[in-house]
């Protein structure tokens, strides 16, 4: 994997971390935003491992834990 793209994909998760935190509306969006762009660091990464396009069909949210 491309290193530039592992530390966005980091710095990004770390950004929603510390939204958790904060009672601040504008950095829950900030939040939204940052997850949607893991998402798109993610399709790129694995695009340049692969040689492909990801088939955006496989990406769904994940069931409620019980």
């Amino acid at each position: 994997m491309n290193p530039q793209l592992l530390l966005t994909i980091i710095q990004l998760a770390v950004s929603v971390i510390k939204s958790q935190t904060s009672p601040n509306v504008a950095d829950k969006i900030d939040e939204a935003t940052a997850i949607g762009r893991i998402v798109l660091a993610g399709r790129q990464a694995y695009q340049d491992q692969v040689g492909k396009p990801l088939d955006e069909s496989l990406i769904k949210p994940a069931p409620p834990l019980t």
